[in-house]
């Protein structure tokens, strides 16, 4: 891939840095070098006094005085102060809210007002990654990021299902268990990380908290918030592959009672160690926050992002491996470099509001409208065959194409309050829920040879079916051909309404026992083009026991359920990938039970947070297709079960080294199916065993140095046992630095795949087709200015 860059396309990125950094630099310097006055004017909580208590205090409410919402202090005229090193408070010069003080890769509480307890004592496993992770991984979109995070394997997009962001956690597709600001982003979606605060990953079933689905957890997004305090921060990276990108976060504090906040972000880039590929995006999130007192705060933001890819389905496998284990090069690309695309663009606009109602009970408000446009075309190449006479691997590549228009309309309700019943302490979360959910599904439709129907087209060009005889020696990137597409007007609709009440009660036992309850009901319908639908009422629940042993520690027993109605992937209407059809209506949803067994330990003066769990989920009702004579049948009769242990670390271990990892080994078996070959087997498209870990530590004032490893094992095809056909095992190992060249400049450099190993995502999954191969080596420099 070509690495020159044109003069031009670097003006942009060099001017907003060479401004911002000497306008940010002149301001740091002219500011008064006095420190402020000890008087801070700080809002007060007009709540009720808490009830004494041993136990470690409640999470305070969004509208409880916190630092970064403090008034402006007035500085001292009298003397000059030396100035004393203190740990950044959350939420201060732009540093996530929810993080610990002074270790920002640890976060103590949850975005969610559904988990009430601090994440060191909530009775089940919760990997939050703080946007200073993300940072430091140089992850700037949500598949990069789980490239990187233990627990979780990518997923493909089939010829059935999009390319997008699909991902297994605890070995269950969870790709519409994605949830931004607390409400589901429904539908295929390709993710940016430019406005993003934190990333809860909620593992278990997590059908109490997210509704349906969510078998092995659930994803919650939290994006940026605006907060009491001016802020200016600007980032520009320029790296290997022609990456230039720039993001602006500024926040302003209007006055007391009024703030706003945007982000944005521009990227041209090309894909490291591929022939051929593009990843440009741009977007915006503008928020307004408004608190005219002190019981009322309402958020209102827009959220905008448009993406343009030169996607890529990887390496074509032959006899079960991929071909670069047979010598093919990692950079061999088998499309229409001239013709194929994925475009996607997505609009959202949200409001929440948080009203303190007395006694320390509070109502919290969410609604939101999304909207999301998907087009793509692309070729996938097939499986290789070798003649043994020419010694030649041959090969033949298709056309595929998806488009996907999505609308979703929601709102939450929940109240948070407290009750004491006979010494025995309460907090209740009480909710109601509604969402309607609208998918177009789609194709594109060739311009020459098409037959009404079909997504694809023949002519002498050969842009449905292209064959190649020497997978070694071909080169289709210039082929252009003479057709355009056009939409399918055969399109299916498929529209979802589900209505939840729910209710939950964390309650203090004593000061050193907890008991947590749980229960949601789910009326969930589905309907399809054609008069398919299906309706279920979907009841779920949880419990779990802790045990505070020390201050510094819990130990911890849960179970929890979820369900998983059939349509619930509205991005498809295939089902093999869990899309209602006319085979599929009648089936039941399927049941998953979890159990959990964990603990968890603050460490260093509680800026370390480490957790070991045993966990165990079974399905029951498991969907799978079944041969009876020459046609396909579909049947609920299936079963399995997922258990392991899972490790995690996050925070510091002294005021300079940093420490975020973590580490799954699961196992998983077919108990029960249709086709006794199946049983026994471990379940397909899932890497079982998953490691990561980052650490930096600043060797001297100023500058940090970091590492990151990842490692995740061998991941099998099939759509339920394992198939034969696999991608190997692989290592990644990261490097990171970082200069303070001034207080509020930063230098940072990253190099993420050092040795250049070729590592993939997962196979094919229906057959041994093709690949998905991660990107190889990539080097970008960044250059942060903050004031």
């Amino acid at each position: 891939m070509s690495q020159v860059v044109k003069r031009s396309e670097l003006v942009v990125p060099m001017a907003v840095a060479t401004i911002v950094a000497f306008g940010g630099s002149a301001e740091a310097q002219t500011a008064p070098t006095e420190l402020p006055a000890l008087t801070v004017e700080a809002e007060k909580d007009v709540r009720k006094p808490a009830r004494p208590r041993k136990a470690a205090p409640r999470r305070a409410s969004p509208t409880t005085a916190r630092p970064d919402e403090s008034a402006a202090a007035t500085p001292a005229a009298s003397e000059t102060v030396a100035p004393v090193a203190t740990a950044p408070v959350p939420g201060e010069g732009g540093t996530n809210p929810n993080a610990a003080p002074g270790a920002p890769y640890k976060i103590d509480r949850s975005a969610s007002s559904k988990l009430v307890r601090p994440l060191a004592e909530t009775p089940r496993t919760v990997v939050a990654i703080p946007k200073e992770v993300m940072e430091d991984k140089a992850a700037t979109s949500f598949r990069e990021l789980v490239r990187t995070t233990a627990g979780i394997t990518l997923g493909s997009g089939e010829g059935g299902n999009p390319f997008g962001d699909r991902i297994f956690i605890r070995g269950f597709d969870a790709r519409n268990d994605v949830f931004v600001d607390g409400q589901r982003d429904s539908g295929v979606a390709v993710r940016e990380n430019f406005a993003t605060e934190q990333i809860e990953i909620l593992k278990g079933p997590s059908g109490t908290v997210a509704g349906r689905g969510s078998a092995g957890g659930a994803v919650a997004i939290e994006t940026k918030k605006p907060f009491f305090a001016d802020h200016y921060e600007a980032t520009t990276t320029l790296g290997t592959d022609a990456t230039r990108r720039i993001d602006i976060d500024v926040n302003k504090k209007i006055d007391e009672t009024f703030a706003l906040r945007a982000n944005g972000m521009w990227q041209k880039a090309e894909v490291a160690g591929r022939d051929q590929g593009r990843d440009d995006r741009w977007g915006g999130l503008l928020a307004a926050t408004w608190r005219p007192n002190e019981t009322f705060k309402t958020t209102v933001d827009w959220y905008h992002v448009d993406i343009d890819q030169l996607p890529d389905y990887g390496v074509p496998m032959y006899d079960g491996k991929p071909m670069t284990e047979y010598g093919l090069s990692r950079g061999a690309y088998f499309g229409l470099a001239k013709r194929d695309y994925l475009h996607y663009k997505q609009d959202i606009v949200s409001a929440k509001t948080e009203v303190m109602l007395g006694d320390g009970a509070k109502w919290t408000n969410r609604l939101r409208f999304g909207s999301s446009d998907y087009d793509m075309v692309l070729a996938k190449p097939g499986a290789a065959s070798f003649d043994p006479v020419t010694g030649l691997f041959s090969g033949r590549s298709s056309t595929t194409s998806h488009v996907r228009r999505n609308d979703s309309l929601a709102m939450t309700n929940d109240v948070e309050f407290h009750a004491d019943t006979w010494g025995v302490k309460h907090t209740f979360v009480a909710g109601f829920e509604m969402m309607r959910e609208h998918m177009v599904v789609g194709s594109k439709l060739c311009s020459i040879g098409s037959t009404g129907s079909t997504s694809t087209c023949t002519n002498a060009e050969g842009v449905t079916y292209w064959s190649y005889s020497n997978i070694f020696d071909f080169d289709f990137s210039n082929l252009d051909p003479a057709t355009t597409y056009t939409s399918n007007p055969n399109e299916t609709t498929v529209s979802i309404d589900t209505k939840s009440l729910y209710l939950s009660d964390a309650i203090d036992l004593t000061d050193r026992w907890r008991l947590d309850l749980g229960a949601r009901v789910d009326d969930f319908e589905v309907e399809r083009t054609g008069g398919i639908s299906r309706h279920d009422t979907l009841l779920n629940w949880n419990a779990a026991l802790t045990w505070k042993f020390w201050d510094n520690a819990t130990l911890y027993a849960a179970y929890g359920t979820s369900a998983n109605p059939i349509g619930a992937e509205l991005d498809v209407t295939n089902a093999s990938y869990g899309g209602i059809d006319a085979t599929t209506s009648a089936l039941a949803p399927e049941k998953n039970t979890s159990y959990e067994i964990g603990t968890k330990w603050q460490l260093f003066g509680n800026r370390l947070l480490a957790s070991a769990a045993l966990f165990r989920t079974e399905k029951d009702n498991a969907r799978e297709s079944v041969r009876s004579g020459s046609t396909t049948v579909w049947s609920d009769g299936g079963a399995y079960v997922v258990q392991g242990v899972e490790f995690n670390v996050a925070g510091k271990i002294t005021d300079r080294w940093s420490l975020f990892g973590g580490a799954v080994f699961m196992d998983s078996e077919v108990t029960k199916s249709a086709v006794a070959a199946n049983v026994g087997k471990r379940l397909g498209r899932n890497a079982h065993e998953t490691f990561n870990v980052l650490t930096k530590y600043e060797v001297l004032d100023g500058l940090t140095l970091g590492a990151g490893a990842t490692y995740k094992s061998r991941v099998y095809g099939g759509t339920l046992a394992e198939a034969t056909w696999s991608v190997p095992a692989g290592w990644r190992f990261d490097l990171m630095a970082e200069w303070k060249v001034r207080p509020n400049v930063t230098l940072r450099g990253n190099i993420n795949n050092v040795f250049d190993t070729v590592l993939f995502e997962t196979p094919y999954e229906n057959a041994a087709q093709y690949a998905h191969i991660q990107p190889g080596r990539v080097g970008y420099l960044s250059l942060n200015v903050k004031y």
